[in-house]
Protein backbone atom coordinates (compact mmCIF):
# COMPACT_ATOMS: atom_id res chain seq x y z
CA UNK A 1 0.00 0.00 0.00
CA UNK A 2 2.50 2.51 1.10
CA UNK A 3 4.93 1.57 -2.37
CA UNK A 4 1.73 2.15 -4.16
CA UNK A 5 0.91 5.60 -2.78
CA UNK A 6 4.60 6.63 -2.87
CA UNK A 7 4.84 5.65 -6.50
CA UNK A 8 1.37 7.21 -7.30
CA UNK A 9 2.49 10.74 -6.10
CA UNK A 10 6.24 10.28 -7.24
CA UNK A 11 4.26 9.78 -10.82
CA UNK A 12 2.43 13.07 -9.79
CA UNK A 13 4.97 15.34 -9.30
CA UNK A 14 6.65 14.17 -12.31
CA UNK A 15 3.56 14.05 -14.06
CA UNK A 16 3.77 18.45 -12.62
CA UNK A 17 7.26 18.88 -13.59
CA UNK A 18 6.84 18.17 -17.35
CA UNK A 19 4.31 20.73 -17.43
CA UNK A 20 6.63 23.37 -15.59
CA UNK A 21 9.42 22.70 -17.78
CA UNK A 22 8.29 21.58 -21.00
CA UNK A 23 5.82 23.67 -21.80
CA UNK A 24 7.63 27.40 -22.15
CA UNK A 25 10.34 25.86 -24.52
CA UNK A 26 9.62 27.12 -28.01
CA UNK A 27 12.63 25.73 -29.43
CA UNK A 28 11.17 21.63 -28.75
CA UNK A 29 8.71 19.95 -31.06
CA UNK A 30 5.35 18.96 -29.10
CA UNK A 31 3.13 15.95 -29.22
CA UNK A 32 -0.52 17.21 -29.96
CA UNK A 33 -1.79 14.99 -27.95
CA UNK A 34 0.03 16.62 -24.77
CA UNK A 35 -2.51 17.91 -22.08
CA UNK A 36 -0.17 20.65 -21.07
CA UNK A 37 0.81 22.53 -24.26
CA UNK A 38 -0.23 24.50 -26.83
CA UNK A 39 -1.44 22.07 -29.24
CA UNK A 40 -0.62 24.50 -32.46
CA UNK A 41 2.88 23.40 -31.69
CA UNK A 42 5.00 20.57 -32.13
CA UNK A 43 6.04 17.98 -29.92
CA UNK A 44 9.77 17.40 -28.29
CA UNK A 45 11.08 13.54 -29.07
CA UNK A 46 12.95 13.31 -26.30
CA UNK A 47 10.30 13.74 -23.40
CA UNK A 48 9.50 10.14 -23.14
CA UNK A 49 12.77 9.11 -22.73
CA UNK A 50 13.81 11.67 -20.68
CA UNK A 51 10.91 11.56 -18.41
CA UNK A 52 9.89 7.76 -17.93
CA UNK A 53 6.26 7.85 -15.66
CA UNK A 54 8.23 5.11 -12.94
CA UNK A 55 11.79 6.62 -12.84
CA UNK A 56 14.05 7.98 -9.98
CA UNK A 57 12.66 11.63 -9.03
CA UNK A 58 16.09 13.44 -8.51
CA UNK A 59 17.34 11.72 -12.67
CA UNK A 60 13.96 12.80 -13.74
CA UNK A 61 14.30 16.87 -12.75
CA UNK A 62 17.97 16.35 -13.48
CA UNK A 63 16.66 15.75 -17.21
CA UNK A 64 14.46 18.36 -17.25
CA UNK A 65 17.16 20.98 -16.00
CA UNK A 66 19.28 20.02 -18.74
CA UNK A 67 16.19 19.84 -21.46
CA UNK A 68 15.18 23.47 -21.00
CA UNK A 69 19.33 25.09 -20.61
CA UNK A 70 21.20 22.68 -22.84
CA UNK A 71 20.18 24.40 -26.15
CA UNK A 72 20.24 27.51 -24.44
CA UNK A 73 24.10 27.31 -23.34
CA UNK A 74 24.77 26.09 -26.48
CA UNK A 75 23.34 29.71 -28.36
CA UNK A 76 24.90 31.90 -26.10
CA UNK A 77 28.54 30.22 -26.53
CA UNK A 78 28.01 30.22 -30.44
CA UNK A 79 26.95 34.25 -29.84
CA UNK A 80 30.56 34.76 -27.40
CA UNK A 81 32.60 32.92 -30.06
CA UNK A 82 31.54 34.57 -32.83
CA UNK A 83 31.89 37.95 -31.44
CA UNK A 84 35.44 37.02 -29.99
CA UNK A 85 36.37 35.72 -33.26
CA UNK A 86 35.15 38.64 -35.35
CA UNK A 87 37.27 40.80 -32.46
CA UNK A 88 40.09 39.53 -32.98
CA UNK A 89 39.84 39.57 -37.10
CA UNK A 90 39.27 43.45 -36.48
CA UNK A 91 42.17 43.57 -34.23
CA UNK A 92 44.82 41.93 -36.65
CA UNK A 93 43.38 44.10 -39.10
CA UNK A 94 43.89 47.38 -37.20
CA UNK A 95 47.26 46.66 -35.68
CA UNK A 96 48.77 45.56 -39.07
CA UNK A 97 47.65 47.48 -41.17
CA UNK A 98 50.77 49.27 -42.44
CA UNK A 99 52.74 46.38 -42.69
CA UNK A 100 49.86 44.35 -44.94
CA UNK A 101 49.85 47.61 -47.18
CA UNK A 102 53.74 47.95 -47.29
CA UNK A 103 53.50 43.92 -48.24
CA UNK A 104 51.17 45.11 -51.27
CA UNK A 105 52.72 47.36 -52.61
CA UNK A 106 56.19 45.71 -52.62
CA UNK A 107 54.75 43.43 -55.74
CA UNK A 108 54.95 39.66 -55.81
CA UNK A 109 52.91 36.48 -55.30
CA UNK A 110 52.91 37.54 -51.37
CA UNK A 111 51.06 40.87 -51.99
CA UNK A 112 48.52 38.80 -53.53
CA UNK A 113 47.62 36.52 -50.73
CA UNK A 114 48.23 39.74 -48.60
CA UNK A 115 45.69 41.50 -50.86
CA UNK A 116 42.75 38.91 -50.46
CA UNK A 117 43.47 39.06 -46.43
CA UNK A 118 43.32 42.76 -46.38
CA UNK A 119 40.50 43.03 -48.10
CA UNK A 120 38.39 40.52 -46.30
CA UNK A 121 39.09 41.87 -43.26
CA UNK A 122 38.29 45.39 -44.48
CA UNK A 123 34.66 43.45 -44.89
CA UNK A 124 33.91 43.20 -41.06
CA UNK A 125 35.51 46.72 -40.18
CA UNK A 126 36.88 49.30 -42.75
CA UNK A 127 40.34 48.99 -41.07
CA UNK A 128 41.50 50.69 -44.49
CA UNK A 129 39.10 52.21 -46.53
CA UNK A 130 38.08 49.85 -49.07
CA UNK A 131 38.83 52.39 -51.98
CA UNK A 132 42.13 52.83 -51.03
CA UNK A 133 43.30 49.51 -50.87
CA UNK A 134 41.88 48.66 -54.29
CA UNK A 135 43.84 51.86 -56.01
CA UNK A 136 46.91 50.49 -54.37
CA UNK A 137 46.33 46.58 -55.92
CA UNK A 138 44.97 48.42 -59.30
CA UNK A 139 48.24 50.15 -59.47
CA UNK A 140 50.48 47.23 -58.60
CA UNK A 141 48.81 44.61 -60.17
CA UNK A 142 46.74 46.32 -63.21
CA UNK A 143 43.08 46.59 -63.48
CA UNK A 144 41.93 43.21 -64.51
CA UNK A 145 44.41 41.44 -62.13
CA UNK A 146 43.59 44.00 -59.06
CA UNK A 147 39.76 43.12 -59.46
CA UNK A 148 39.49 39.31 -59.40
CA UNK A 149 42.39 39.95 -56.27
CA UNK A 150 39.82 42.44 -54.29
CA UNK A 151 37.15 40.86 -55.46
CA UNK A 152 38.39 37.55 -54.34
CA UNK A 153 39.07 38.91 -50.90
CA UNK A 154 35.25 40.99 -50.64
CA UNK A 155 33.69 37.52 -51.19
CA UNK A 156 36.11 35.58 -48.70
CA UNK A 157 35.27 38.24 -46.25
CA UNK A 158 31.46 38.49 -47.41
CA UNK A 159 31.03 34.73 -47.14
CA UNK A 160 32.82 34.09 -43.49
CA UNK A 161 31.01 37.38 -41.80
CA UNK A 162 27.74 35.67 -43.53
CA UNK A 163 28.59 31.69 -41.86
CA UNK A 164 29.44 33.42 -38.35
CA UNK A 165 26.51 35.54 -38.33
CA UNK A 166 24.19 32.00 -39.06
CA UNK A 167 26.27 30.05 -36.93
CA UNK A 168 26.36 32.47 -33.80
CA UNK A 169 23.28 34.58 -33.98
CA UNK A 170 20.61 32.81 -36.43
CA UNK A 171 19.09 30.91 -34.37
CA UNK A 172 18.49 33.83 -31.28
CA UNK A 173 17.49 36.18 -34.32
CA UNK A 174 14.76 33.85 -35.62
CA UNK A 175 13.28 32.82 -31.78
CA UNK A 176 13.33 37.23 -31.38
CA UNK A 177 11.38 37.82 -34.85
CA UNK A 178 8.85 35.44 -34.03
CA UNK A 179 7.52 37.78 -31.34
CA UNK A 180 6.98 40.60 -33.59
CA UNK A 181 4.71 39.48 -36.74
CA UNK A 182 5.31 42.70 -38.31
CA UNK A 183 9.02 42.25 -38.40
CA UNK A 184 8.69 38.55 -39.44
CA UNK A 185 6.34 40.33 -42.66
CA UNK A 186 9.59 41.90 -44.00
CA UNK A 187 11.92 39.51 -43.19
CA UNK A 188 9.36 36.74 -45.38
CA UNK A 189 9.30 39.85 -48.02
CA UNK A 190 13.24 40.25 -48.04
CA UNK A 191 13.79 36.21 -48.12
CA UNK A 192 11.06 36.06 -51.20
CA UNK A 193 13.16 38.69 -52.93
CA UNK A 194 16.86 37.84 -51.90
CA UNK A 195 18.43 37.71 -54.67
CA UNK A 196 17.19 40.95 -56.19
CA UNK A 197 17.16 42.94 -53.36
CA UNK A 198 20.80 41.61 -52.29
CA UNK A 199 21.80 42.50 -55.93
CA UNK A 200 20.92 46.07 -55.77
CA UNK A 201 22.49 46.73 -52.47
CA UNK A 202 25.71 45.75 -53.26
CA UNK A 203 25.15 47.68 -56.40
CA UNK A 204 23.77 50.83 -54.78
CA UNK A 205 25.60 51.09 -50.96
CA UNK A 206 22.48 52.38 -49.24
CA UNK A 207 23.10 49.68 -46.48
CA UNK A 208 26.54 48.97 -45.24
CA UNK A 209 28.02 45.75 -46.29
CA UNK A 210 28.49 44.68 -42.54
CA UNK A 211 24.42 44.98 -42.23
CA UNK A 212 23.60 42.73 -45.52
CA UNK A 213 26.18 40.10 -44.69
CA UNK A 214 24.70 39.62 -40.94
CA UNK A 215 21.05 40.32 -42.00
CA UNK A 216 21.38 37.92 -45.03
CA UNK A 217 23.36 35.45 -42.26
CA UNK A 218 20.79 35.47 -39.68
CA UNK A 219 17.83 34.78 -42.10
CA UNK A 220 16.29 31.70 -44.17
CA UNK A 221 18.48 33.28 -47.22
CA UNK A 222 20.24 30.34 -48.73
CA UNK A 223 24.30 30.13 -49.03
CA UNK A 224 23.94 29.80 -53.53
CA UNK A 225 21.79 33.00 -53.46
CA UNK A 226 23.68 35.03 -50.87
CA UNK A 227 27.19 34.11 -53.27
CA UNK A 228 25.36 34.64 -56.42
CA UNK A 229 23.85 38.03 -56.24
CA UNK A 230 26.86 39.38 -53.76
CA UNK A 231 29.27 38.38 -56.73
CA UNK A 232 27.75 40.36 -59.40
CA UNK A 233 26.97 42.82 -56.83
CA UNK A 234 30.76 43.33 -55.93
CA UNK A 235 31.94 43.45 -59.64
CA UNK A 236 31.13 46.74 -60.95
CA UNK A 237 32.75 48.59 -57.39
CA UNK A 238 35.90 46.32 -57.85
CA UNK A 239 36.08 46.83 -61.45
CA UNK A 240 35.95 51.15 -61.25
CA UNK A 241 37.91 50.99 -58.25
CA UNK A 242 40.74 48.91 -59.66
CA UNK A 243 41.07 50.48 -63.52
CA UNK A 244 41.22 53.93 -61.73
CA UNK A 245 43.88 53.24 -58.88
CA UNK A 246 45.59 51.32 -62.82
CA UNK A 247 45.41 54.82 -64.18
CA UNK A 248 46.29 57.38 -61.49
CA UNK A 249 50.10 56.60 -62.21
CA UNK A 250 50.20 58.10 -65.50
CA UNK A 251 46.97 60.27 -65.53
CA UNK A 252 45.68 61.14 -62.72
CA UNK A 253 42.56 62.92 -64.05
CA UNK A 254 41.91 59.94 -66.11
CA UNK A 255 41.41 58.72 -62.61
CA UNK A 256 39.26 61.18 -60.82
CA UNK A 257 37.01 61.14 -64.06
CA UNK A 258 36.32 57.25 -63.33
CA UNK A 259 35.80 57.89 -59.64
CA UNK A 260 33.46 60.73 -59.93
CA UNK A 261 31.42 59.15 -62.71
CA UNK A 262 31.01 56.17 -60.47
CA UNK A 263 29.97 57.97 -57.25
CA UNK A 264 27.81 60.38 -59.35
CA UNK A 265 25.47 57.25 -61.08
CA UNK A 266 25.75 55.82 -57.16
CA UNK A 267 24.57 58.85 -55.94
CA UNK A 268 21.47 58.97 -58.20
CA UNK A 269 20.42 55.57 -58.22
CA UNK A 270 20.54 55.75 -54.24
CA UNK A 271 18.31 59.21 -54.90
CA UNK A 272 15.58 57.59 -57.02
CA UNK A 273 15.25 54.35 -54.47
CA UNK A 274 14.82 56.32 -52.10
CA UNK A 275 12.22 58.82 -53.50
CA UNK A 276 10.30 55.97 -54.23
CA UNK A 277 10.79 54.38 -50.75
CA UNK A 278 9.16 57.71 -49.81
CA UNK A 279 5.90 57.63 -52.37
CA UNK A 280 4.88 54.13 -51.20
Amino acid sequence: MLAAAGNAAAAEAIKDLKKTWLSPIPWCRRKPSCPYVDRTKSYNPIDERRFPSNGNLYFTIKAAYHTRHEKGVLTLNRKWITVLLCIAIIAVGYWQKDLLMSMIRAGGAIAVLVAILLVAITVFFPVVPFIVIASVVGDVFGAWAGTFITLTGAMLGSLVMFTMARYGFRQWAQNSLAKYPKIKEYEQYFENNAFASILFVRLVPVIPTQAVNILSGVSLVSWWTFFAASLLGKLPSNLVFNLAGSSFGHNKWMSFIIYGAYFLAITIAAFVYLRKRQFR
